[in-house]
């Protein structure tokens, strides 16, 4: 067993290990037009999610991103600090470094150094991983390549850099076989140390190998117990889980315990049921190239499939490409043949297969990820398509084990060139080829932006304030017109002393009143943002059909003829006259309301409330709470519109006494408006009905519901007293 795990690491593994990352660089490089100094200065993205990456690296070179603590951003979310507690990150160390990164050299230069550090820091924990199983130098050296450059890493980009820091997978599937497979489990050892560390640097990275990895340790765990009954592995299982869970709490407590005082927050990351199919792993596309495919007939197929499937999630991400694809078959040749000639077959069969038939069970289009959600509300693990990771580093690691077998009687010059063409071949399917206007153009943009900052720090003082339209979720945003996701930001990054409306994440009471500055008429707004305090009314134009331009004329008509405009035409900030002594926007006075179980999204055609989204009570009896921030005891007024699909009776109670009852007809909604003394903390309201919810009129497959609330509203009496 000791012999079988031992590595270290000699002057021939070194020269390998530096030939890798230096292929790793030139591939990378070619492939992603980042091989002169000035393109490594252009982000490899400008849009979408590769905003939100930029965005998280920007604030943590200001040290408003720190690992394991609370992360409030003061020059996002004004005129408050923008509150990013609620949004659960993971590989928080590896933003912070890049954020030290861009700031003592530039913004682009610390992205381009991500990406590439993610593909060195996978073809290295492959290679290492293959060494310490005694295979082959030369094919654990292909298959680093070829698991750095599989599809997974190189379709993703800079919007999804941190899920390409993959470099776990490898040492994960290896301390799973350590010690599920392995003679004796010995801890305190080199390789239990290797494992243990493996398990923190899950806990603390993608949550999405962290459950894969406890999923097959367990597997594996329990196949081990049942055929040798020994405890000590369990315990040493139990310990390396245990260490993944403390890393896994070191990154999200911050999270956790602002949820835990504040009440969860449960618009910040949304995940419907549908997401779990729409995201989910397809078996077409392990062995179906991406339509960027070198070879023009199987790039037509990757279009018409596009263009014809009906699911579309992460499309092409799960693709193994040609030699993977190879792998897999004679992988499944390989474990049937011994499966069924077991008794000709003494050896125990390799748990390749197994462990690649678990996944696609698990992640596939209506497997066991989506039972658990659908069963019992596991919905975070919407994107269940990642797990292909794990298939890829199985079947590589299958093909560089056989390789090394039948390499053993062949010259070694024979053994490199064959592994340096399978390489070869694999990398040319794998990279996508260059895009070389790509890059000029992002660097248009890019300098469009920073000479556009520029031009608003010269116009205002440091500390000013600028409100952004039209307003938009820092999370998830919805694209409005030509308006992308998180674009808000762009000026934020090319600025040091402006703060911006934009950048808190929804679902807090706090940032209302933006929803109401936002519904008001263009000067009205503009006045009462100067009464707030606010120097500039930004506008994003590719939001707007006329690209803003009848609401600037507005604003230049009542006297605001001041504005700083980017020569791309897609930007305009209006500046504005802010008062001596601005006041805060109200957004201190509305509770935090949490829904509890049986709740769900869903709109109805109320007879008086017009068709309205609504929360439905799914259940007879429902409740929900409200959280009252302050020391003491408070009246907190409480308002909405009861309706219901059929005809019932329905009480609201708090502390064992009904507060409220009416008896609603079909489609009627009714006014509740009452005043509650709310104890500091977490405060309880019940809903109970008369009958049990059944589908609304006409509707049998739909979900059975009771009642709706229609625009809920908690606030705090000005003059609470207990």
């Amino acid at each position: 067993m000791r012999r079988r795990f031992c590595w270290r690491l000699s002057g021939a593994g070194l020269l390998h290990l530096g030939a890798i990352w230096i292929l790793v660089t030139v591939v990378w490089g070619l492939a992603n037009d980042r091989l002169s100094p000035a393109s490594w200065r252009v982000p490899p993205g400008y849009s979408g999610d590769a905003l939100q990456m930029l965005t998280w690296i920007r604030a943590a070179s200001e040290f408003d991103y720190l690992p394991f603590l609370s992360r409030v951003n003061p020059r996002l979310g004004a005129p408050y600090a923008a509150n990013w507690d609620d949004y659960p990150m993971y590989e928080p160390v590896t933003t912070f470094l890049l954020g030290l990164v861009a700031r003592y050299t530039c913004l682009g230069f610390a992205a381009n150094l991500g990406i590439l550090a993610s593909f060195l820091a996978s073809a290295t924990s492959f290679y290492a991983a293959c060494r310490l199983l005694r295979w082959r130098r030369e094919w654990a050296a292909a298959g680093a390549l070829l698991f750095a450059f599989t599809w997974y890493h190189s379709g993703r980009g800079l919007g999804h850099l941190l899920l390409s820091y993959d470099y776990t997978v490898p040492l994960a599937v290896l301390s799973v076989w350590w010690l599920s497979a392995g003679r004796r489990a010995r801890r305190g050892g080199a390789v239990f140390w290797l494992s243990a560390g493996t398990a923190l640097a899950l806990g603390m990275g993608n949550p999405y190998n962290l459950s894969m990895w406890a999923q097959f340790l367990v597997l594996g765990l329990g196949v081990r117990y049942l055929l040798e009954r020994r405890k000590a592995d369990l315990a040493t299982g139990a310990i390396l889980l245990a260490v993944a869970a403390a890393g896994f709490l070191a990154v999200n407590a911050h999270t956790i315990g602002y949820g835990w005082a504040h009440g969860p927050n449960q618009l910040a990351v949304i995940r419907p049921y549908k997401q779990l199919e729409l995201y989910a792993l397809k078996p077409l596309e392990l062995v179906l190239p991406p339509w960027q495919h070198r070879v023009s007939w199987l790039s037509d197929l990757a279009r018409e499939y596009a263009a014809a499937a009906w699911v579309q999630g992460e499309m092409f991400s799960p693709y193994l490409g040609v030699v993977g694809v190879v792998a897999l078959g004679w992988l499944t040749v390989e474990f049937g043949r011994r499966a069924l000639n077991l008794r000709a077959t003494p050896r125990r069969l390799p748990s390749h297969a197994p462990l690649c038939l678990w996944v696609l069970l698990y992640a596939a289009v209506g497997g066991l990820n989506c039972l658990l959600g659908l069963v019992f509300g596991l919905l975070y693990f919407r994107g269940a398509n990642r797990y292909s990771i794990f298939i890829s580093a199985l079947v590589l690691f299958f093909l560089v084990s056989r390789m090394s077998r039948w390499a053993r009687a062949w010259p070694r010059a024979a053994s490199y060139a064959l592994a340096a063409g399978v390489a070869g071949l694999g990398l040319l399917d794998q990279v996508p080829p260059p895009a070389k206007d790509a890059t000029p153009a992002l660097a248009r943009a890019v300098e469009n932006d920073q000479r556009f900052g520029r031009a608003l720090e010269a116009a205002l003082p440091a500390g000013a304030m600028i409100f952004q339209l039209p307003l938009m979720n820092f999370i998830d945003g919805d694209p409005i017109g030509g308006m992308l996701s998180y674009e808000h930001v762009r000026p934020y990054l090319w600025t040091e002393r402006l703060r911006f409306s934009f950048g808190s994440v929804q679902g807090r009471p706090r940032e209302d009143w933006q929803a109401a500055m936002a519904e008001l008429p263009v000067a009205p707004c503009a006045r009462q943002l100067e009464h707030y305090g606010f120097a500039g009314l930004y506008f994003n134009r590719k939001a707007y059909t006329d690209g803003a331009a009848a609401m600037l004329a507005d604003l230049a008509q009542r006297g605001w003829t001041r504005f700083v405009a980017d020569a791309a035409g897609e930007q305009v900030c209006v500046l504005l006259n802010p008062a001596p002594h601005p006041a805060r926007p109200p957004a201190d006075d509305a509770a935090q309301i949490v829904y509890r179980a049986h709740w769900s999204f869903g709109s109805y055609g109320l007879r008086d409330r017009g068709s309205r989204p609504a929360r439905w009570a799914c259940a007879r009896v429902t409740s929900l709470y409200f959280v009252n921030d302050r020391p003491q005891p408070c009246v907190f007024r409480v308002r909405a519109w009861v309706a219901a699909a059929s005809a019932r009776r329905v009480e609201l109670c708090a502390g064992g006494q009904t507060l409220w009852s009416a008896q609603l007809e079909p489609g009627e909604s009714q006014p509740l408006d009452l005043r509650v003394m709310a104890r500091p903390g977490r405060n309880y309201l019940r809903f109970q009905n008369d009958r049990p919810p059944a589908p609304p009129p006409g509707q049998p497959q739909a979900v059975r519901i009771a009642h709706c609330l229609v625009d809920l509203q908690i606030t705090r009496e000005s003059a609470a007293s207990p």
